[in-house]
């Protein structure tokens, strides 16, 4: 039996199907159908040939280490890509989280966490512009930095600091620095002394964070969501590291981010779950004392 032919039977058992003769009955696009089936037998019947021709099969063979190669190619970019566009919306389930909580109620979420997130993304964002280096390699830095700065105006509007003379005073050092470098009234060569430490500023910062929640024993203010994808896209950027460069320096960074990004998830799912289990009462009910009326 040919292939065609075995096709063919396939084909006339599907079209012989209850469902399909009952979408035929109603008038329900049978010619969509129609098309569909010859369509997949046209492509079935074609591949098989071509894939029975030994010529087909020596090339293939032979380009393994080229298409290898550009499989990987194409799995660091697609991965890449998806890094940071997950980075464009890392931090909004958060924002989202913040905004639907009310000034009281966000507990466990630390200023100096994100204060320190600020400095450490501000500084790679900054490194990476005055090397000139492609947008594609720090955009991710610049979508953060927009979303920590949401984030930090509601946890400075829940606590009260808004309006307090040191967040102005903080908040104007920043943004004086922040121009030092751009106009490089601070020499750009600074840059590669300070990115070491941002390594441990970040580790830090997830520390914090651990830290916040374990002493309000609250983690009602953070978002699973968006340390999942933390956690996620530091594993990523892990193995496309590897993959492309392997430098050290970059996996050993990435690696401790993907543990204390998972470290934190993992601390504040615990803390929720126990919010989540009704308490048992642990005080033990005293026997009732039967009474006994004695009748003269």
């Amino acid at each position: 039996m040919t292939n065609g032919s075995g096709l063919d039977i396939l084909v006339n058992r599907a079209m012989r199907a209850w469902w399909v003769r009952a979408w035929y009955g109603y008038g329900a696009a049978p010619q969509l159908l129609k098309n569909f089936c010859a369509a997949s037998k046209t492509i079935f019947t074609l591949t098989l040939a071509t894939l029975s021709r030994p010529i087909v099969i020596i090339s293939i063979l032979t380009n393994m280490d080229n298409w290898k190669v550009e499989l990987k190619v194409f799995a660091v970019d697609f991965l890449n890509w998806s890094i940071v566009l997950t980075c464009l919306f890392l931090k909004v389930p958060q924002i989202f989280h913040l905004n639907n909580k009310r000034p009281s109620e966000i507990k466990g979420i630390s200023l100096h966490a994100i204060a320190m997130e600020i400095v450490g993304y501000s500084i790679m964002a900054l490194y990476n512009f005055k090397n000139k280096y492609t947008l594609v390699t720090y955009l991710e830095y610049l979508a953060l930095l927009i979303q920590e700065y949401i984030m930090l105006f509601y946890v400075l509007r829940a606590k009260g600091y808004l309006a307090n003379k040191y967040t102005s005073m903080i908040s104007g050092t920043y943004i004086v620095s922040v121009s030092a470098f751009l106009i490089e009234i601070i020499p750009k060569e600074t840059l590669n002394y300070l990115v070491p430490i941002c390594l441990p500023l970040s580790g830090v910062a997830k520390v914090t964070y651990i830290r916040g929640m374990m002493k309000a024993s609250n983690s009602d203010a953070i978002s699973i969501e968006t340390w999942t994808m933390s956690a996620l896209t530091n594993a990523g950027r892990f193995f496309t590291v590897f993959m492309d460069s392997a430098d050290k320096h970059l996996l050993l960074n990435y690696s401790v981010s993907a543990i204390l990004s998972s470290a934190v998830l993992g601390t504040a799912a615990y803390y929720q779950l126990q919010a989540q289990t009704p308490m048992i009462s642990t005080r033990r009910r005293e026997p009732s004392v039967r009474r006994h009326y004695h009748v003269d």
